[in-house]
């Protein structure tokens, strides 16, 4: 439900009155799905929290959020949202000059996934 103004549109409670609305302003998102060694699950969250301080301090990042799976604990996905494409690139850029992360690569079973794209609001 919601409260609409005399020419049909919808007043919104807040920044955003829908979830559609808040993700359709955020322009660009990435998902990056790591597998962890089984042996450094443990030794993979302060790994993770050091450099995912390093990612929601980089300009643009909006934020990020990080899901473990609950039947795979060496399964972990981050969900990244970013001001935009530029902004996503810059930061890979860096990740693959200066901001280089070997701890990571120390960790994992395999190469990681990513994907990045635009939210779409047509579909």
């Amino acid at each position: 439900m919601g409260r609409w103004d005399g020419e049909g549109s919808k007043i919104g409670s807040g920044l955003f009155s829908t979830r559609q609305e808040r993700r359709s302003a955020l322009a660009t998102t990435a998902i990056l799905e790591l597998r962890i060694k089984p042996d450094s699950v443990d030794a993979s969250v302060d790994i993770l929290h050091r450099i995912l301080e390093e990612t929601r301090a980089f300009d643009g990042c909006l934020g990020v959020t990080v899901i473990q799976d609950a039947s795979d604990p060496a399964h972990v996905v981050a969900v990244e949202e970013w001001e935009s494409l530029e902004k996503d690139a810059a930061y890979r850029a860096w990740r693959a000059g200066d901001g280089a992360m070997p701890e990571l690569a120390a960790i994992l079973a395999g190469a990681p996934n990513l994907i990045v794209g635009e939210a779409r609001t047509d579909i």
